[in-house]
């Protein structure tokens, strides 16, 4: 089981605000997207650290999802969905 990465509790909200995206990344498969916070219809005050419990992947269904901010690394190499 893959674990969360720790980013100190910052919210979808504040992810938002500061133009940022959110990356979201399956652990059983390759499936990984580079999404707006507010694309992912979660409450805005959800902490990132928190939003991979929230979702499944849409490729193969597996729970085990990982979501981090973005970082320049991510961003020239995600796709935005």
């Amino acid at each position: 089981m893959t674990t969360q990465p720790k980013h100190s509790g910052i919210t979808l909200a504040e992810l938002a605000a500061s133009g940022r995206h959110i990356v979201v990344q399956c652990g059983q498969c390759p499936n990984r997207r580079l999404s707006r916070p507010i694309d992912l219809d979660l409450p805005m005050d959800t902490p990132v650290n928190m939003v991979g419990a929230l979702l499944k992947c849409c490729e193969c269904g597996s729970t085990e999802v990982l979501a981090y901010p973005e970082s320049n690394r991510d961003a020239r190499k995600g796709r935005v969905r």
